[in-house]
């Protein structure tokens, strides 16, 4: 069942953040890409797939969207960023469901998306959600089923912003992505800092096999290459 929170009143003081939901850097990595590559623009129909702590969705406030929607599986997700979003004063639709399954038979011009993608052979992370940055063994899982959903919610001419780091691999993507008419091209790059607790559940294949193209190995700290992709027709 799919849970709707539309026209979320506004609050005069915002709800304290929960420790669970916090943005990581990888969020404020995504917010300055999309921020800078829509600097500008009509956003017309914007969506965030996976909303988390809502810091996504309400970077765009006040930026002429025509609506806001985002989506989540956890559901105290969408109560998180339904808070965040009415403190903000800002109406968004905030939907309970599993990627694109609240959506169907629609379409967005902007898609916006940070997916779980880091390699692990089983869910869970010390005071994060069960779900949270679990993208199984190649990290693909999830990732994966977000593009083949793609093109059937992009809206002509629209295009989608997605968080995507090496360790998934640019050519299994730009393969997947041409089969269904659709290509990407990196508009932001970073190195983001792998913590320490995350090596020890990262897939051993992924870990041991992984060369200076995906990781950068500086004494004990360890970095992740990392790319925001912006997505759009082949043609376009």
């Amino acid at each position: 069942m799919t849970d709707v929170l539309e026209q979320l009143p506004v609050r005069n003081e915002p709800a304290p953040a929960s420790p669970a939901f916090r943005p990581s850097e990888y969020t404020g990595f995504l917010i300055h890409a999309v921020l800078a590559a829509t600097a500008g623009q009509a956003l017309g129909r914007v969506v965030e797939i996976g909303v988390g702590s809502g810091a996504v969705l309400g970077s765009l406030a006040g930026r002429g969207a025509a609506r806001l929607t985002g989506t989540d599986v956890d559901p105290a997700a969408v109560q998180e960023a339904g808070r965040l979003l009415a403190g903000l004063g800002q109406a968004a639709e905030l939907l309970c469901g599993d990627l694109w399954a609240p959506l169907a038979g629609r379409r967005f011009d902007l898609v916006i998306a940070n997916p779980p993608h880091f390699p692990m052979l089983a869910p869970g992370y010390a005071g994060r959600p069960p779900h949270w940055s679990f993208g199984g063994p190649d990290g693909r899982l999830v990732m994966d089923k977000l593009l083949r959903g793609l093109p059937r919610h992009l809206a002509p001419g629209g295009r989608a912003f997605v968080v995507h780091s090496a360790f998934l691999g640019r050519d299994a993507t730009d393969a997947l992505l041409a089969g269904r008419g659709l290509r990407a091209r990196a508009v932001a790059a970073s190195l983001m800092p792998l913590a320490p607790e995350k090596l020890p559940v990262m897939a051993p294949a992924v870990l041991h096999g992984a060369g200076p193209e995906a990781i950068l190995r500086i004494g004990p700290h360890t970095f992740l290459r990392t790319e925001v992709l912006e997505i759009s027709g082949a043609g376009g």
